[in-house]
């Protein structure tokens, strides 16, 4: 419930500080950063509040991640430069990724949640019979050779499709 009514309201403050204290000025810092402080302190709230036990990790992460999109942007304004994005920038993108993996990956999220389901049924009589596999996998050719293959293969079955949509182009 929080969360809905504070976007409102955050909404509501930033519009008021944007139409009272940026209005006229050529470089309006001090509206900048009460509204990054607006939006900061809710998300710090926000998550003080959602401490729940099933998704600690993840939520620690998007900790991590707000505190390094509120370390950079602010900066970027207030130094009216690009140098704390490109240090900003890919930490963020690292720390996401970094999240990405530890999800899907081999024993990762995904399948922990299904062993913690798993031991909530068991008490009923149920089991999880079926697990989906998460993962990655490489979905383009690795090497010229198997990129010759690919396109050799994609080609044919162009050729197949198209010879049997339109039989009067094989009386040609």
């Amino acid at each position: 419930m929080f969360g809905l009514v504070g976007v409102f309201v955050v909404a509501a403050l930033a519009i008021v500080i944007g139409l009272t204290m940026g209005q006229g000025e050529a470089n309006p810092k001090l509206a900048l950063g009460l509204i990054f402080g607006v939006i900061a302190i809710f998300c710090v709230i926000l998550f003080a509040l959602q401490r729940w036990d099933v998704s600690r990790r993840s939520q620690r992460l998007a900790m991590v991640v707000t505190l390094l999109i509120f370390l950079t942007v602010p900066t970027i304004y207030l130094t009216e430069s690009f140098v704390p994005l490109l240090i900003g920038g890919p930490l963020i993108a690292i720390a996401a990724l970094y999240g990405a993996f530890r999800t899907i990956g081999p024993g990762g999220e995904i399948s922990e949640s299904y062993e913690r389901t798993d031991r909530a049924m068991r008490p009923l009589g149920l089991q999880v019979t079926e697990r989906p596999e998460g993962g990655f996998e490489m979905r383009m050719p690795t090497t010229p050779a198997e990129a010759e293959t690919a396109a050799v293969k994609a080609s044919a079955r162009w050729l197949r499709s198209n010879s049997a949509a339109s039989p009067s182009a094989s009386a040609r």
